[in-house]
Parts: C-alpha cells; sequence; structure tokens
C-alpha cells in the first residue's frame, strides 16, 4: 500500500536536514534512550528513524545490525501524517498496510510496531522513536505514555545540537574576528614602528650628532663643554634608548628579518637585561631547516604568546630564572616555558580579567593548537604550546 506524504512535505525535510543529524556516527545519548525504550516496553529492538525523502535513517539502534531501510517499506514513514499519535501496529499480518511489506514477510520479520513522532516545535515530524518485536503484542497506557516522553527526549537532544551547534560557529566566527584584530594590530604596530624609527629616531639621532659635534667643538678649542650640552646629550641618548625599546615592543625586526626562533633568542636576552631574571634557551636540533614551513601569521602568535607569558612572569612570578624550549613532535611545534616562580594557582586560570591568559588561550586554539597552563609539580609555572606544523610536500 502506497505511503501517504505529509501535506508539508517539502518543509518537514528540509527540517530535518537543517539538523545535520543524518549519517552522523553513533552517539550515546540517543542510544540511552532507545535503550530505556526497548526496556520499558520489553521489545527486543527499538530505533530513532529519521525519515529522509527516499530512506529511513536509524540514529540510533538495539536490536539489528541495519543502518537504514527504503522510505517505501518504512513502517516510520506512516506516522508523519500523525503528529500526535502514536503509530500502533499490535499485528503487521492483519494490517492491509503492512501484511505484504518485506520487513514483515522477511527478517527481521516485524510482527509488532510503536512509533512516537519526533515533532519538532514547528510541528514537523522528523521521524519516530519505534519498539518493535517479532511476535504480536500491545502496550499498556504507561508504556505508551513513557515512548511518548522519551520521543520529546530526542527531539531536545536535536535541539541542543542545534544551539551547540550554532555556539560553535558564533566561536569561530569570534575566533575569525579576533584573528583578524590581531592581524590588522601587527599590521599597524609594523606601520608605526617604522615611522618612529624612520621619522623620530632620525630626528633624535640627528639631535644627539649636533650635541656631539657641540662638544666636541668646545674641546678642541680647549673650552670646557657646556654642562646643559652634556645633560642635554645624555638625556638624548636616554631617548634614543626608549625610541628603541618602543620600536621593540611595537614589532622587533629580527622576527620578520631572522625569524621566529632568532626572535625568541633576541627577546629572551632582553627579558633578562630588562627583569633581571636569566632566560634560557634551548633550540632542538632541526627545529628551524628547511623541512619546517612555519607561516608568518603563526610565527607572529608564537612570538606573542611567548612575549605575553613572559610578561606574566615578571609581573606576578617572584622568578629568579626562566627556561624555554622548543622541540618538533612529529607534525607538531612544541614550545615548553616554565619558570622557578611560586607557581600559578588553578583558581587563576579561570578569573575573568586574566587577559594575558586568555589571549593566549585563544591565539593557540586559533591555530589548531592546544595550550597547557599549570604549576609544575617542582614549583613554578610551566606553559606548554602545542600548535600543528605543515611539512614541504604539503602534509
Amino acid at each position: 500500500m502506497p505511503v501517504p506524504l505529509p501535506v508539508n512535505e517539502n518543509e518537514r525535510v528540509s527540517a530535518l536536514r537543517e539538523y545535520a543529524i543524518l549519517d552522523t556516527l553513533p552517539e550515546q545519548e540517543y542510544q540511552d534512550i532507545v535503550q530505556l525504550a526497548a526496556l520499558i516496553c520489553g521489545t527486543p529492538i527499538a530505533l530513532v528513524s529519521l525519515v529522509d525523502s527516499e530512506r529511513q535513517w536509524f540514529k540510533a539502534k538495539v536490536g539489528i545490525d541495519v543502518s537504514e531501510t527504503s522510505r517505501e517499506i518504512a513502517f516510520c514513514a506512516h506516522a508523519l501524517t500523525q503528529p500526535d499519535q502514536l503509530l500502533l501496529v499490535p499485528d503487521a499480518r492483519s494490517d492491509p498496510r503492512f501484511a505484504d511489506n518485506p520487513l514483515v514477510k522477511d527478517a527481521p520479520n516485524i510482527l509488532f510496531y510503536a512509533g512516537a513522532p519526533l515533532k519538532t516545535s514547528a510541528g514537523h515530524v522528523l521521524g519516530t522513536l519505534c519498539v518493535v518485536d517479532t511476535r504480536p503484542r500491545n502496550l499498556s497506557q504507561v508504556q505508551r505514555d513513557a515512548l511518548f516522553a522519551l520521543s520529546r527526549q530526542v527531539i531536545s537532544q536535536l535541539d541542543i545540537r542545534v544551539k551547540l551547534n550554532e555556539l560553535q560557529q558564533a566561536q569561530r566566527q569570534l575566533r575569525e574576528v579576533a584573528a583578524h584584530q590581531d592581524r590588522i594590530k601587527e599590521e599597524e604596530r609594523t606601520r608605526i614602528a617604522r615611522e618612529i624609527h624612520d621619522e623620530l629616531g632620525g630626528v633624535m639621532t640627528g639631535i644627539k650628532s649636533y650635541l656631539s659635534f657641540a662638544i666636541d667643538r668646545a674641546q678642541r678649542a680647549g673650552l670646557d663643554a657646556d654642562p646643559h650640552l652634556i645633560a642635554a646629550s645624555a638625556l638624548a641618548d636616554s631617548a634614543i634608548d626608549t625610541v628603541r625599546r618602543v620600536i621593540t615592543d611595537l614589532r622587533p625586526s629580527v622576527l620578520d628579518q631572522l625569524g621566529i626562533w632568532a626572535a625568541l633568542e633576541w627577546y629572551a636576552g632582553q627579558f633578562t637585561s630588562r627583569s633581571g631574571v636569566p632566560c634560557q634557551v634551548e633550540i632542538a636540533d632541526g627545529i628551524g631547516d628547511e623541512s619546517v614551513v612555519m607561516e608568518a601569521a603563526l610565527s607572529t602568535a608564537l612570538f606573542r604568546i611567548v612575549q605575553e607569558t613572559l610578561t606574566n612572569i615578571s609581573r606576578h612570578a617572584d622568578a629568579t630564572g626562566v627556561q624555554i624550549q622548543v622541540r618538533r613532535d612529529e607534525s607538531t611545534v612544541v614550545v615548553q616555558i616554565r619558570d622557578n616562580g611560586k607557581g600559578i594557582a588553578a583558581s587563576d586560570l579561570l578569573k575573568p580579567a586574566s587577559w594575558g591568559i586568555a589571549g593566549i588561550y585563544e591565539r593557540t586554539r586559533y591555530f589548531g593548537g592546544v595550550v597547557d597552563i599549570h604549576a609544575h609539580p617542582e614549583g613554578g609555572t610551566e606553559v606548554i604550546v602545542r600548535m600543528p606544523l605543515a611539512d614541504n610536500d604539503g602534509n
């Protein structure tokens, strides 16, 4: 007997596909529901059946091995036109809709079927939560009510899936926006650093030259240099050092000229000079060879992660030493930073105001990496960053 189509068939199929559930891997939440349905109803078979345009597909199943059947022979297809009713077939052999159905005449030899419609809030029936037996039988009212209640749990799980997908998409978009802002920020830092170097740095160097010339001329004439000129020259030296430090903080040229690993070694030296805390860098052999492809954005992210970590150490750790180790682990680069300070408390990692730590996590996640920040058992804090790498052969 032909299976009637719902009046809203096109909208119903579209609603089903919007859930992006078809052909997905098994999930324990749905498996728990079918096992509970089979237990409550006392049947050997229970299914979460989703009816597409040409087939029924089982998201969860117990008691059978097949994952789908043709829609033409699907019992569940008959439930689509009854959104508020249980489709109950006590004995399929005596029901003209199913007597000649191959699922009845052949394996799995279905004789009993009960299906509660999976009805969305918009009124679309996506399929059924059904229980099946190979002998005629019936359900008590309690069992029927339980089957309906479990069908609503299936819809709740589907709705949670949609919300979770939307949340993940929103997170991806936010990370893309954050990464775009980081790229703009780096470009602006580079531009400002270049302008400061070319303009302000040039002016300060010129002032220093004029002052040095005036002092030198006075000394050649056998006169004492004006103390104001000497003081001004010292101020010019200080200003030049400040300009260099600002340029370095904005965008160290070594990162662009010599690459990430040379930049880390250089920055560790700068950190030691400023903080007085020795910082050792160990870069494993082969990490910088031609087999490793490190894109500019990833290099910048790693540099900023190390920079932020060292900044946190200088501000909060009370450390007397820092070690940075870089190695390659198959297709992953690992940067390990450890200090011997007072160690970070687990509660500090969860503080909303810990923007530096949050930035480290987000930079890492954007590139598909992982970061682990924890107090080391022997004292201090350890930050381990793992970033995926691409090889020259495209792997």
